[in-house]
């Protein structure tokens, strides 16, 4: 009965550690966010496509995915779509802060399975500049197609207006945050349970030492 009614004393005296409770939640969402924001960034895929169409009007393999076409007719569309004369201009073009090698390590290029479209793939921490690079290099490649290959035979898909994460962190922010202040709060209960109880404890061994003094003066008066 004793203990009951100490476990009880302690938890009912827990709302004056209110604020010892209220304040490791609030610091475990606290780190939490800020190592997602500036440790953990999430990055970000846009994705633009080109379409490169017949190199001559008389071409019988036309509708042939590129590969079967010729197997290093992608490979030169991918290593021309990331080559300095384009990344140069999309520089120049964007007014980006990054060189060609920094530019040229966020584009990807792969071929759309059976078919003759090239998916032009950026990875950013800012999901608006991916999405504008993409389209950028798909428009730039177009307009340096002529000079660089002597045809003309590629379009521009419909640009990307939108952007997926390309990291899971994107998408479990708010999750994170309320998993962390949770997580928070039990801590910080069972923080301020155990010295709650260690006062109680204390307290109340004080008091029966109190106690038994008093008795023992009261004997040998």
């Amino acid at each position: 009965m004793g203990q009951k009614m100490l476990i009880f004393s302690i938890m009912k005296n827990l709302r004056k550690r209110l604020k010892l409770i209220l304040g490791i939640t609030f610091l475990s969402v606290g780190m939490v966010w800020f190592l997602f924001q500036f440790v953990l960034m999430p990055e970000y895929k846009a994705t633009s496509q080109i379409l490169v169409e017949q190199l001559t009007s008389i071409t019988p393999q036309a509708d042939m995915p590129l590969a079967e076409q010729d197997p290093q007719v992608a490979d030169t569309y991918s290593i021309a779509l990331r080559s300095p004369e384009v990344l140069g201009k999309v520089i120049k073009k964007m007014d980006l802060k990054m060189n060609i090698n920094e530019l040229h390590e966020k584009i990807t290029v792969s071929e759309a399975i059976d078919s003759q479209i090239l998916n032009i793939t950026v990875t950013s921490f800012d999901k608006k500049e991916a999405v504008q690079i993409a389209n950028a290099v798909a428009l730039t490649f177009k307009e340096e197609v002529p000079n660089m290959m002597q045809t003309k035979n590629v379009s521009v898909i419909p640009t990307v207006t939108d952007e997926v994460p390309a990291s899971p962190f994107a998408n479990s922010l708010v999750f994170s945050l309320g998993l962390a202040g949770a997580f928070g709060f039990i801590i910080g209960t069972l923080i301020a349970f155990i010295l709650e109880m260690m006062d109680t404890l204390f307290k109340s061994g004080r008091r029966e030492n109190k106690d038994a003094a008093t008795k023992l003066q009261t004997v040998f008066k």
